[in-house]
């Protein structure tokens, strides 16, 4: 960390601290903190651990800027990492704006993972697949935020044993399928209480469907949107406007999730496991592209075949007093199938990343021949470049020698953003903040494009 970077900041917004003598109305006095925290996020709409979960993301990420990027540790695994996953890395980017109105904080960490990556590259040898992804290696924010939410899921498994919290849980419309699945499943509570949570879902999706709004059932099923995703506001006097530079596969990702959630429950392999199916057991990439084909003609059908496969899904819990596993397995098997290092973001358990496996593969294959043709990925800027993940799949999909002849492209590009980061870096000392700006104050916007994808994508 350069000296004199830092500067004053607020912190994150969050609930105020919880008034114990209110909080005993629902919970005994000697209760957690985290059920008094589950009765406050209860009082308002939308599923708890969401909330919840969303409000932790924002305290671990203004932490992490406030003092983890200067821990040696922190940063020696963010780099080995290559950062934060594409979410995180777009919710610290949207918060730093929203506290600093820069990107120092996520510039430091942007450059490490360049750098790393730039490494990676170089050290392929002839005939060696390449492979900047690493893909054993998580995200330290999804670390937290999934042992935050296992934490509270527990406290809820507590927590409803209780009348008066049982009874508030219930007038919410207590929590998303998806985390009420986490819940059935690792959390264990009493058997007599599955066919009540499922009983109260039910009736969490009779109101949205009654109510006649396609995005109150889609948080009933698969939680609340992250809140908080910012539009770049203008940039301050004498800054250049920013142009991100677009990867090729990020709109054909967008386009291909939309078309297969829609018609997902159209597919033979799917239709075939009859009432079994956990269709709407969507990732949380496909989450987001089911949300955008709902805002489209015709997308409300499609929620309603989802909508439909949980309701079967929540009738079996209320018999059998257990989760079903659906088809889970079959899922396992098609993804298992098709997954290869050419697609990181395939989810083991999402039916429609058993679709998309193998047409990305494809897709990647073909674009890595377009990009040794196209002289815009020679320009500099280039006029179009692949971002990380999509690069990493065009290397596994490539020829040895594509593959290596795109591997230097890629080093050389990169060498000219980072050298632009460090200066954007290098003018936040103060002995050299009288410099002029110049396109080096665009950089880590270019490069969070680069590392995190197109927003949203992934």
């Amino acid at each position: 960390m350069m000296p004199g970077a830092h500067r004053a900041r607020p912190g994150p917004t969050g609930a105020p601290a919880p008034d114990g003598s209110r909080a005993s109305r629902l919970v005994p006095s000697d209760s957690s903190y985290g059920l008094v925290k589950l009765e406050q996020a209860l009082e308002k709409s939308g599923c708890a651990i969401c909330r919840l979960a969303v409000e932790h993301d924002e305290s671990y990420l203004y932490y992490f800027a406030w003092e983890g990027i200067d821990d040696p540790e922190s940063r020696s695994r963010l780099r080995a990492s290559l950062g934060f996953c594409p979410r995180h890395t777009w919710l610290l980017y949207d918060l730093e704006r929203r506290w600093w109105g820069d990107g120092l904080e996520i510039a430091l960490l942007l450059d490490d993972a360049i750098q790393e990556t730039m490494r990676r590259l170089c050290r392929a040898r002839p005939g060696r697949l390449l492979s900047p992804v690493d893909l054993r290696m998580g995200c330290l924010a999804c670390d937290a935020h999934r042992a935050i939410e296992a934490t509270y899921l527990a406290d809820i498994a507590r927590g409803i044993a209780w009348p008066a919290f049982r009874t508030r849980y219930q007038q919410n419309g207590g929590l998303c399928l998806r985390h009420l699945r986490a819940l059935l499943q690792g959390s264990a509570p009493s058997a007599t209480a599955f066919p009540l949570l499922a009983d109260f879902a039910l009736e969490a999706l009779d109101r949205a469907r009654t109510a006649g709004d396609i995005s109150r059932l889609l948080d009933a099923l698969f939680g609340q949107e992250i809140s908080g995703e910012l539009t770049d506001p203008p940039l301050s006097p004498g800054w250049v406007e920013a142009t991100a530079i677009p990867c090729p596969l990020c709109t054909w990702q967008r386009e291909i999730d939309c078309t297969v959630v829609r018609d997902i429950a159209n597919e033979a392999a799917l239709r075939d496991a009859a009432d079994g199916t956990d269709l709407w057991a969507l990732c949380l990439r496909h989450i987001r592209a089911l949300r955008r084909a709902a805002a489209e003609p015709g997308g409300e059908v499609a929620v309603m075949l989802y909508d439909r496969a949980a309701r079967q899904w929540l009738s079996r819990i209320r018999t059998a007093r257990e989760p079903p596993r659906g088809i889970t397995a079959l899922t396992r098997r098609l993804v298992r199938r098709f997954r290869s290092r050419a697609d990181p973001g395939t989810s083991p358990t999402c039916p429609a990343c058993a679709f998309v496996a193998p047409t990305a593969e494809a897709a990647a294959r073909s674009a890595a021949g377009a990009l040794l043709t196209n002289p815009g990925t020679r320009q500099v800027p280039p006029t179009s470049f692949p971002c990380l993940r999509h690069l990493d799949q065009m290397l596994g999909a490539a020829p040895p020698r594509d593959a290596e002849r795109i591997a230097q492209i890629a080093v050389d590009q990169l060498a000219l953003l980072d050298g632009e980061l460090q200066e954007y870096i290098r003018k936040h000392r103060w002995e050299y903040h009288h410099e002029d700006r110049g396109t080096e104050q665009t950089s880590w916007i270019r490069a969070t494009v680069f590392i995190a994808g197109e927003r949203g994508g992934w």
